[in-house]
């Protein structure tokens, strides 16, 4: 397969990888401090264009829902190769509950950018995901599949993303696990759509 069909960052069947990672740890009951990474390399995987630094504080509120106050920094490469910086204010509200054994999540989140990334200085966005976990646990590293849908609303720009996930959660060793999974990814830019292939590497540790 010629690569070159594959080398324009974001644009159709652009293949990508993902890397987030996570720390978590217990504040007092129903209390967590999660520390994570993101990092996201595109044009065939070659280049890094997107990074950002995440603190959330998970307020457990019951056995169903948990407010999550947070702050994201972020930084994008733009088209000529310049770094620039957006300063994330954002809050989740999750619902969360078990059904035929399967774990199921909706988080809601909303986001403030500040920085100018595009044409805007501020830019509110809205994030919708649904996660499924499935029951079936194989091997002893616990391999379990899921899947996920997420939405995304920009200010501005209406609906601009849809993330379709499928892959494996999976214990790595003691307080440690990971997930691997493929994305399909349908971005929505100016007046045209384009897709991207995305593998999905995930790490975390929980205190």
């Amino acid at each position: 397969m010629n690569c070159k069909c594959f080398c324009t960052l974001n644009g159709n069947g652009d293949f990508q990888i993902w890397n987030y990672d996570f720390v978590n740890i217990p504040i007092r009951e129903n209390k967590t401090l999660q520390l994570s990474a993101h990092f996201k390399w595109g044009d065939s995987a070659s280049k890094l264009y997107n990074k950002h630094f995440q603190v959330l504080y998970i307020n457990r509120l019951g056995k169903y829902l948990a407010l999550s106050p947070g702050y994201r920094q972020v930084w994008l490469l733009n088209q000529k190769d310049q770094w620039k910086t957006a300063y994330t204010p954002m809050c989740d509200l999750t619902f969360h509950f078990t059904l035929c054994s399967a774990f199921i999540k909706n988080r809601n989140r909303i986001l403030l950018h500040l920085g100018k990334l595009g044409t805007r200085s501020t830019t509110f966005v809205y994030r919708n995901l649904l996660h499924i976990a499935f029951p079936w646990e194989w091997s002893p590293m616990k391999l379990k599949p899921f899947t996920s849908y997420e939405l995304f609303w920009v200010e501005g720009n209406g609906i601009s993303q849809h993330r379709i996930n499928a892959g494996l959660h999976f214990k790595i060793f003691g307080p440690f696990f990971g997930s691997l999974s493929y994305q399909y990814r349908l971005l929505n830019i100016s007046s045209f759509q384009t897709y991207q292939n995305v593998l999905e590497i995930s790490a975390r540790i929980n205190f």
